[in-house]
């Protein structure tokens, strides 16, 4: 698909997702600026080069009443939330600390959320909200180009990719939060380096 192409359709998909209502609780607190705008994933560069799709539950809050900046406008996403990710955000570094023991970059991947606005108080999202949001996650797992793997962190990314049968290979992998906060440090390196060689394999 030309870059142009798959830049127009990117856009669409996105569009979709900032204007989406559909959840009360989480829109309410979208419009009240107690939580910010929804987290659509990396630009379109990421969908046309990314080898590996990551999927977490659901972002972290990030509270413009704290003096984080509202994101109130599409195209104000990617200048904000990209380098948040990928250089502020801790989620980010676990995330990174992992794919690096693969010998992967951010530009090789896609990071995707199963719902895409933050649940007050950290809470699991609730079935309708990840119904509500499944169909924006299958299309944008659609959209990426040279997707080989893809790697769910946690039990909700998890059972979601189970049901969306992707036909690529999977890596399952415990919740970053889990393994830097629960798992015991004797145990941590060892679990990480098994995540990375799994990832590395489905790359070879």
């Amino acid at each position: 698909m030309k870059f142009s192409l798959l830049q127009q359709k990117v856009n669409e998909v996105e569009q979709q997702i900032f204007n989406c209502n559909k959840c009360q609780e989480l829109f309410e607190l979208r419009q009240s600026k107690t939580h910010n705008c929804p987290v659509l994933g990396f630009d379109a560069t990421h969908y046309a080069n990314a080898r590996v799709c990551s999927i977490c539950e659901a972002p972290g809050v990030y509270k413009p009443h704290k003096c984080e900046r509202l994101i109130d406008k599409l195209e104000d996403f990617h200048k904000i939330y990209d380098d948040r990710i990928q250089n502020i955000a801790l989620i980010g570094s676990r995330l990174f600390e992992i794919y690096s023991k693969a010998n992967l970059t951010w530009n090789d991947i896609q990071h995707f959320n199963v719902v895409c606005c933050s649940p007050p108080n950290y809470r699991k999202p609730q079935i309708d909200e990840v119904a509500n949001c499944l169909p924006f996650l299958s299309m944008r797992i659609e959209l990426l180009q040279k997707m080989q793997v893809i790697v769910t962190f946690g039990t909700v990314a998890k059972g979601i990719v189970k049901r969306l049968k992707p036909n690529v290979p999977i890596v399952y992998s415990h919740h970053p939060s889990y393994i830097y906060t629960y798992m015991p440090e004797s145990e941590r390196q060892g679990y990480i380096n098994s995540i990375a060689d799994s990832i590395k394999k489905c790359l070879m």
